[in-house]
């Protein structure tokens, strides 16, 4: 059987924080403060280098409306790459500038945004979405809602998928907004033609389980919701994989390659790492590799090797329309 490996989260760009040029000590506040003045530079030569290392056939670049992305830049790497890569695109150019504070938040502005790149024919979904739209609002209320429902009626109109960030981040948004996947429980009710997946299967960063549970929950509720497994370890996903309501066909891989925290803050920056790592064993001394390490999760669970390919690049291929080469 000849493997279509597809990671479904990576990140093409990048960002130089160079706090040790600056003689500074690196925190997620500082950075969190500084992204909106960073441009992202173009990483996917060394992208497509750790692919052909890994036989990793294709990708999924996302986008982050957080961080200082550009749609414009992933959109011409999928143009220069249509045979490896597909992306999901966020309202990224309104969302830094709010971030930045140089605009009030205006959901008619991220809707617009969305639906421009979305009839682009680079972009095959929206993601990472964030659950709470507005960092203007501390709460989430009535109008995120209202907000997130604006956003998938988009996602109806163009016949895509939506992947949102789950797992808390730690710096810049507040912790119950950050990315608890129970909120995506309404959302697959009201929308249960959009397939939606949860990135991260709810642990983005550290050894925290309350919001892995949660995206288990939600994703053995809905037939439409997915889980992705970036920085999620084996056991984790085993039990996705043997959950009746789960199983291996809606599971699909990921890395999240180019945006792990430690990375993001300063690649010397050697012992402030806790992504993506063994959970038993404390923090790594060493950058870790993240293909290698999220594709040992699944290849370490006892399965059968159909289930393996399921997870490993099937699902995400056919829920994208992908096939091997194009």
């Amino acid at each position: 059987m000849v493997r279509f490996t597809v990671d479904a989260h990576v990140h093409a760009l990048r960002f130089a924080a160079a706090f040790k040029e600056r003689n500074e000590k690196p925190t997620y506040a500082k950075l969190g403060r500084m992204l909106w003045q960073l441009e992202p530079f173009d990483n996917s030569e060394r992208l497509l280098a750790d692919m052909d290392r890994y036989r990793i056939d294709m990708a999924v670049i996302q986008s982050h409306p957080a961080w200082n992305m550009k749609n414009e830049m992933i959109a011409d790497i999928v143009k220069r790459n249509p045979d490896r890569f597909v992306a999901f695109c966020t309202s990224a150019e309104h969302s830094r500038k709010v971030y930045a504070k140089q605009a009030k938040f205006d959901i008619e502005l991220i809707v617009e945004e969305l639906d421009r790149w979305l009839a682009t024919p680079y972009f095959k979904g929206i993601g990472e979405a964030l659950l709470q739209l507005n960092p203007e609002n501390p709460a989430f209320d009535r109008e995120a809602m209202q907000n997130l429902r604006r956003v998938m009626d988009i996602v109806a109109k163009h016949k895509k998928v939506i992947c949102f960030h789950t797992g808390p981040l730690l710096f810049q948004i507040p912790l119950r907004l950050s990315g608890n996947p129970i909120y995506i429980d309404d959302l697959a009710l009201e929308y249960p033609d959009i397939p939606i997946i949860v990135g991260h299967m709810g642990v983005q960063i550290g050894w925290y389980q309350q919001w892995a549970e949660a995206a288990q929950m939600v994703c053995a509720m809905h037939e439409n919701v997915y889980l992705e497994t970036s920085q999620a370890w084996s056991e984790l996903i085993e039990r996705a994989c043997l959950d009746p309501h789960i199983g291996p066909e809606k599971i699909m891989y990921g890395s999240d390659w180019g945006a792990s925290v430690e990375y993001f803050v300063d690649p010397r920056n050697r012992n402030k790492s806790y992504a993506a790592q063994d959970p038993h064993k404390g923090p790594p001394k060493f950058l870790v590799d993240h293909f290698k390490w999220n594709l040992d999760q699944v290849n370490n669970i006892r399965m059968t090797e159909d289930e393996r390919a399921l997870i490993l690049g099937e699902n995400v291929a056919k829920l994208l329309g992908l096939k091997k080469g194009k």
